[in-house]
């Protein structure tokens, strides 16, 4: 019976110390920012050419010295939905937000305001 308790014990605080030892460790902070551009309803279809033509040269001074890419969106790409899951990293079954209106208790729609989401966001 002793031994068989030991044994348990020893299970237990190798499978802690296992654990412990396995547990992905977050980096700490290094300092450096990140400035997120969004434009809503740019495409790089029409802006390329014109930056290319020197037309955006405040945008074409971004993308030189920053990185760019299309976005790859969802369905439908209404705004507040693709905005929202951009600053909260969340799905909208998870942040609440599926378009401009939102539907009251008593029926009514109202505009979707920050209020009605349901995580938090950069």
């Amino acid at each position: 019976m002793r031994l068989g308790l030991t044994c348990v014990a020893l299970a237990l605080v190798a499978g802690g110390v296992g654990c412990e030892l396995w547990e992905p460790k977050i980096p700490p902070p290094t300092g450096a920012r990140v400035v997120l551009i969004g434009l809503d309803a740019a495409t790089w279809d029409v802006m390329r050419p014109l930056m290319q033509a020197g037309e955006l040269p405040n945008i074409r001074s971004l993308v030189d010295r920053g990185w760019s890419g299309v976005l790859r969106s969802m369905e439908p790409t209404l705004s507040p939905m693709v905005w929202t899951t951009i600053a909260s990293g969340r799905l909208p079954a998870h942040h609440g937000i599926f378009g401009f209106l939102a539907h009251t208790e008593d029926g009514t729609e109202v505009p979707v305001t920050s209020n009605l989401r349901r995580v938090e966001t950069l």
